[in-house]
């Protein structure tokens, strides 16, 4: 195997990280050229349209809002409900009052 001295692995580093850098830019100049032709108009104008929502969507979106709030009404009125009731008959504050 061959020992190479520091220059010359130097250059060869340096010689690599131009290669890349060109690489680089090449690839940075076909895409900005691609933007001028037809299939890159076509692109470009479907990416920048924005898609509108169904009827049905806009259905659904609305109908799952009300169930979600109605769910959480009903959810304080039974939490309220039950912290306000007497609960020495329930199994719950039997098993608290003889745990405590």
């Amino acid at each position: 195997m061959k020992r190479y001295n520091k220059k010359c692995l130097f250059f060869l580093e340096q010689a690599f990280l131009i290669l890349l850098f060109f690489i680089y830019l090449r690839k940075n100049k076909q895409y900005r050229t691609c933007n001028n032709t037809e299939i890159g108009k076509i692109a470009n104008s479907i990416n920048t349209t924005e898609e509108e929502k169904s009827p049905l969507t806009i259905r659904v979106e609305k109908f799952s809002k009300q169930i979600s709030i109605l769910i959480g009404i009903l959810s304080v009125i039974l939490s309220i409900i039950l912290f306000t009731t007497e609960e020495s008959g329930s199994v719950s504050a039997q098993a608290t009052k003889s745990f405590l």
